[in-house]
C-alpha cells in the first residue's frame, strides 16, 4: 500500500486551511516578552496586538510539520506556539514538534517526524527504502539510524539502529526527509527485511538509482564477518538475470528470468534495430520478443507505435513474438514453450 506522497500534502495544506479557518497565532506583546515580540519578520511587529493572526502554513514544511525551533527563527513568539497547540491548530506528536491539526496522516510524514525527533537521525532501512521507492504505508514500522550516543527510542514504532558499520552515511535528502543512499539503503534491508530485497533492488535499478556494478562494489566495500544484510543481497544478485543492463520495468525482469531458467540464454537485451530499442532478441534467428506491460502499451498512441515498429521489424527479416504481464506471470510454461517452438533446435 503506498501512503500520501508530499505533493499530495502540499495541496492539502491550503486546502484544509479553507475548511478549518484561517489558523491563528498570538504575538507576543512586549509585555510577555519583549525580545521574542521583536524579532517577528515581516510587518512591524509593534503593529499586532494580542489577538493577530499568523498563518502557521507559511512555517510548515511538504509534511505539514513545524518545529519550535523553526517558529523562534522565524520571530514568533514561545508562547504563541503553546497558545496555537492549546486552541487546537497545530498537534505535537513529539515535544518541540508539532504538524498542522487535520493534515491527513501519511508514511512519508511520519518517517520526517522521527527523523527530525532525534539528533542527526537517517531515515534508513525500510523507511529508506519506502522513501527511495514511493512504497509503504501510514502503519509500517520506522527505521531510523543514529549516533552511538544518541537517547532512546523516541516513541513506540519507531526502530533505532546503531550499526557497527558507519561508512556511506553521509546525508541524502529524498523529499526533504535526511536519509541513506539508495546503496546503503538497499544494503541494510536484508538485515530487518531479507524477503523484500529482490523487489527493492529491481526498484531501484528501474528507477535508475542504483546499478547492479554500484550494488556489487558496495557490497564488496560493506562485506566483513557478521555484515547483517550481505546475505540477502548477495543471494539477490545472483538471481538477477540481466547482467549490466537496466529495464524498463518488473516485466522485463521477470520474462529475462524465464528465459535465464530454461536455458535460453542466446539473447542480447535492448538491442538497437533500425534506430529502435527492442525488449529482447535472438540475433542469430532473427527473432525479436516485446514485452508489453500496461505501464508502457495501454495507450492507443502506445498501439499504433507497437503496430508500426512490428511492421518495419517484418520488413526488415525479423520475426515479432509479443508477451503480456499477465502470460508471463500465469501461464510461464507456455510462454517458454512458445519461445523454444520460434527457435530452431
Amino acid at each position: 500500500m503506498i501512503g500520501i506522497g508530499s505533493s499530495a500534502i502540499a495541496g492539502a495544506i491550503p486546502a484544509q486551511i479553507g475548511r478549518l479557518g484561517q489558523i491563528r497565532a498570538t504575538f507576543a506583546t512586549p509585555g510577555e516578552s519583549g525580545r521574542e515580540s521583536s524579532q517577528v519578520a515581516g510587518p512591524d511587529p509593534t503593529a499586532h496586538t494580542s489577538s493577530a493572526m499568523f498563518d502557521w502554513t507559511s512555517l510548515a514544511d511538504r509534511h505539514g510539520i513545524i518545529t519550535l525551533s523553526d517558529t523562534r527563527s522565524a520571530g514568533v513568539s514561545r508562547s504563541s506556539w503553546y497558545r496555537a497547540i492549546r486552541r487546537g491548530d497545530l498537534d505535537t506528536p513529539y515535544p518541540s514538534i508539532s504538524v498542522l491539526h487535520g493534515i491527513p496522516k501519511t508514511h512519508e510524514q511520519s518517517i520526517a517526524l522521527a527523523v527530525r525527533s532525534t539528533r542527526r537521525a537517517l531515515a534508513s532501512h525500510r523507511s529508506a527504502i519506502d522513501l527511495w521507492t514511493a512504497t509503504g504505508s501510514v502503519d509500517d514500522p520506522i527505521d531510523i539510524i543514529v549516533g552511538r550516543s544518541s537517547g532512546p527510542n523516541p516513541r513506540p514504532g519507531v526502530v533505532i539502529h546503531r550499526p557497527r558499520d558507519r561508512q556511506d552515511l553521509q546525508p541524502s535528502f529524498r523529499n526533504g526527509i535526511r536519509c541513506t543512499s539508495p546503496l546503503r539503503a538497499l544494503l541494510d534491508l536484508g538485515a530487518v527485511d531479507s524477503e523484500r530485497v529482490n523487489s527493492a533492488m529491481a526498484d531501484l535499478v528501474i528507477s535508475r538509482l542504483v546499478t547492479i556494478a554500484g550494488i556489487e562494489a558496495t557490497m564488496a566495500r560493506h562485506s566483513f564477518h557478521g555484515r547483517d544484510g550481505i546475505g540477502p543481497l548477495r543471494d539477490a544478485l545472483l538471481l538477477w538475470p540481466l547482467g549490466d543492463g537496466v529495464p524498463d520495468s518488473i516485466l522485463e525482469i521477470r520474462f529475462a528470468r524465464l528465459l535465464v531458467d530454461a536455458g535460453l540464454t542466446d539473447f542480447t537485451f535492448h538491442l538497437i534495430i533500425g534506430g529502435s530499442e527492442v525488449d529482447f532478441a535472438f540475433r542469430r534467428e532473427r527473432l525479436v520478443i516485446e514485452t508489453d506491460g500496461r505501464e508502457f502499451h495501454r495507450t492507443r498512441d502506445a498501439f499504433e507505435a507497437d503496430r508500426r515498429r512490428d511492421a518495419e521489424l517484418l520488413a526488415a527479416g525479423w520475426r515479432v513474438m509479443r508477451f503480456t504481464w499477465q502470460q508471463v506471470t500465469e501461464r510461464p510454461e507456455w510462454v517458454v514453450r512458445m519461445v523454444r517452438s520460434a527457435l530452431p533446435s
